[in-house]
């Protein structure tokens, strides 16, 4: 008996394998910024359904840079102006801290010589703000 079911299993597996492949994916370039030593994190910033994203790392010149870039859909992502402090060695990652509606955003890292963990709240229209929560500053970690 257990022969007969690990024989049928086999043959399911090998007559369904097409469905069981890894989907295909196809590189797309949008124009992101090039990082180094960065940290990304994808969230629906305006609440559009579909998701922005966000990079923080050093530039072609070593300088720690900040993107914001709302996904207008059909590959099209436009960069926002936002003051956010580009950190490297870098983590980030969104949430809904104040339950408004809106992700957030947590940002971890180095910003010259220091460590440093900053919340931006999402104020809506891009505009993010750090609440000052005066955390202790973080590198090469995860949030």
């Amino acid at each position: 008996m257990p022969r007969i079911l690990i024989f049928l299993i086999v043959l399911i597996l090998f007559t369904h394998a097409a469905v069981l492949r890894a989907q295909t994916f196809t590189m797309v370039d949008v124009g992101f910024e090039v990082c180094h030593v960065p940290a990304a994190a994808w969230a629906d910033i305006d609440n559009d359904g579909d998701l922005d994203a966000f990079f923080t790392g050093l530039n072609e010149t070593s300088v720690a840079e900040a993107h914001l870039f709302r996904n207008d859909g059909n590959d099209i992502f436009v960069p926002l102006s936002v003051s956010i402090n580009g950190v490297s060695s870098a983590a980030c990652a969104f949430g809904d801290m104040d339950n408004d509606g809106l992700a957030d955003l947590a940002v971890s890292g180095i910003s010259g010589t220091t460590t440093t963990t900053i919340i931006y709240k999402n104020e809506g229209g891009g505009v993010f703000t750090d609440i000052g929560a005066g955390l202790v500053g973080l590198s090469d970690g995860s949030l």
